[in-house]
């Protein structure tokens, strides 16, 4: 049913999947405004230019706004209370949050985006609450770092609290890597433009390591997708997705996994839309919260594609209703299919020259969909982050070994020649 063109729906940093729900909006009838608060110079996330004109082509109304005082005032000109606020990406969390209060719209918490927001939190509610965490804790400075590690056992994992997408998540192994991390995190800005206040250091966990994502319906919570990571690493670097395997057919094995993360959910207090919660499942102390996320998980379409083709629900539709009516009913994930995301970095840097396997992939029996990120002649630098890689592949098919086949035959394939 197409709604009202007088109904204005505000999107926070519509970046990523961001896209996706301008267009999912528009196309049942809503108006977009959508509104960038804070640093709005994140190089290490998006281009700025590049990204102001695709949303500004696409938006009805977009705004820029330095501080939540002038988003208020810009959404005020348009429109004097929009129907739902709704976060987009990781920078608009919080942001989303003092909006939807400020315009009386559903919306999690300020205290609830806060804590999914900076990891040091994140790690204090886990342990307040009983869950089973792991030993951490956070530094203001490399001697106050330094006076902590005499105390612990390598490895450890040293993290910017603020960070994502897996950017400043560094591995040490030694004192010299922990120095050089330590270091990084305090001297050179996050993923999101700021510089770091706090670092946070951790104790090295080893597990099967799972992306469990739930929806706050308002009443509850449904498991939407669970998938196991395999990572593999290249000459550059140590840790790199390779494939991602989803598992809702296994779910009753998982089930321990499922209600870790629900409690997880329940302990930092949100209640709306989708959450993206990383668990590393330790073969002696079982599920291990890695990180929390009030977001999509970052597979864009791809993923969108796997919950509507298999799952038998619109993610997307789903999210815009639950922010503006502050409820959807619960629904199930159908998923019984098996299915894999494959991820393609390359480690050569240069001008491209040759983009090869793509039609031979796309002739696989599990073929469902890709996505290509780069184009002929243009200037490829390898970085460790999922959203930079070149290419990735959904796959999927009832026979695991014909899709397990597959997934490998999708790697040996894809190549970039510089």
């Amino acid at each position: 049913m197409t709604q009202s063109r007088s109904e204005y729906i505000v999107l926070v940093h519509p970046v990523s999947t961001g896209f996706e729900l301008i267009s999912r909006a528009k196309e049942r009838g809503y108006q977009i405004i959508s509104v960038f608060c804070g640093n709005l110079d994140i190089p290490n996330l998006f281009n700025f230019d590049t990204l102001k004109s695709i949303i500004e082509e696409n938006s009805d109304y977009c705004f820029f706004s330095g501080t939540i005082e002038e988003a208020v005032n810009n959404i005020k000109s348009v429109c004097s209370r929009p129907i739902a606020v709704i976060p987009c990406s990781e920078p608009g969390v919080k942001y989303a949050s003092i909006l939807s209060k400020a315009f009386g719209c559903f919306g999690n918490s300020i205290q609830t985006a806060e804590v999914t927001r900076n990891k040091l939190m994140l790690r204090e509610v886990i342990n307040k609450s009983g869950l089973t965490s792991i030993k951490y804790m956070g530094v203001v400075d490399e001697e106050e770092a330094m006076e902590y590690i005499r105390k612990q056992y390598y490895p450890v994992v040293v993290k910017s609290p603020e960070g994502t997408a897996q950017n400043q998540v560094f591995f040490a192994s030694n004192e010299l890597d922990f120095i050089d991390s330590i270091r990084t995190i305090f001297t050179e800005p996050n993923i999101l433009g700021n510089h770091n206040s706090e670092c946070l250091i951790e104790e090295y966990v080893q597990g099967e390591e799972y992306a469990v994502n739930l929806f706050g319906t308002g009443h509850g919570f449904v498991l939407t997708d669970i998938w196991q990571y395999e990572f593999f690493e290249n000459r550059l670097y140590k840790k790199l997705y390779y494939n991602i395997w989803e598992k809702s057919a296994e779910k009753e094995e998982l089930s321990n996994l499922i209600e870790y993360a629900v409690r997880v959910a329940q302990a930092v207090g949100m209640n709306y839309g989708p959450v993206h919660i990383e668990i590393m499942n330790h073969p002696e102390r079982g599920p291990v919260l890695i990180d929390f996320n009030l977001r999509f998980m970052g597979t864009g379409s791809l993923g969108l594609t796997t919950l509507q083709k298999f799952g038998g629900f619109n993610l997307l539709d789903l999210t815009i209703d639950v922010f503006i009516n502050g409820y959807v009913d619960t629904f199930e994930n159908n998923i019984n299919s098996n299915i894999v995301m494959t991820f393609h970095p390359i480690d050569q840097e240069g001008i491209i020259r040759i983009i090869s396997g793509i039609d031979t992939i796309k002739t696989l029996p599990s073929y469902v969909s890709h996505e290509c990120r780069v184009g002929l002649n243009e200037y490829f630098s390898p970085q460790p982050y999922y959203y930079t890689f070149p290419f990735r592949t959904l796959l999927a098919n009832k026979d695991k070994q014909i899709l397990e086949h597959d997934a490998q035959l999708a790697h040996e394939e894809f190549t970039i020649y510089m």
